[in-house]
């Protein structure tokens, strides 16, 4: 199942209106939204890069605890940018950030955001640790593939742009040793 699936299967155990999961990127001062899905069409958004530090996100991944953002500011603060429906601003107002920890290592979090104030409990904030427990090995699994197949095309990328290079330089040489012979040769 795909993450729109997973998504649907989440709201259904804690209401939200979106759902969106991120890697922490290497270094872990920045991590980056690789999905989201909400429960109203949203309008695409563009790549999204948010900083890992003195804000919800920073605190959930530093604690290795969910955090519960059910005021309007903080929960901005965690969703990092505006999103819109229609060309309508959709606002998210309360916020619930879970560290996903594989390994002893964060490696993301999965943001569940709605528009309405006040709207997660502590047992949502319970559920939805517990789901983020289940689904880290699964969710690291998934990143790790995704950077060995990231690797393999760059590899193949750069293994044309080798041999490309190879030809023009012999192609070169070929020219060279054609000019050179013909400089070195008198005109009869």
């Amino acid at each position: 199942p795909g993450f729109p699936q997973f998504a649907q299967r989440v709201r259904s155990l804690v209401p939200c209106d979106i759902v969106a999961m991120l890697r922490l990127e290497e270094g872990g001062a920045t991590a980056s939204r690789v999905a989201m899905d909400a429960s109203v069409p949203l309008d695409p958004a563009p790549p999204v890069t948010f900083r890992v530090g003195d804000n919800p996100l920073g605190e959930a991944l530093n604690s290795r605890r969910p955090v519960l953002c059910n005021d309007a500011e903080q929960a901005a603060r965690a969703c990092g940018h505006a999103l819109t429906s229609g060309g309508r601003e959709v606002a998210v107002r309360s916020a619930v950030i879970v560290p996903l920890i594989a390994d002893d290592t964060a490696i993301g979090a999965f943001v569940l955001m709605s528009e309405k104030p006040g709207s997660f409990s502590l047992r949502h904030l319970a559920v939805a640790d517990r789901i983020g427990f289940q689904i880290a090995g699964s969710v690291h699994a998934r990143f790790r593939a995704d950077a060995v197949r990231a690797e393999r095309e760059r590899s193949f990328v750069l293994e044309q742009q080798r041999t490309e290079l190879e030809r023009i330089n012999m192609e070169r040489s070929r020219f060279l040793s054609t000019v050179t012979h013909e400089l070195r040769t008198p005109l009869t």
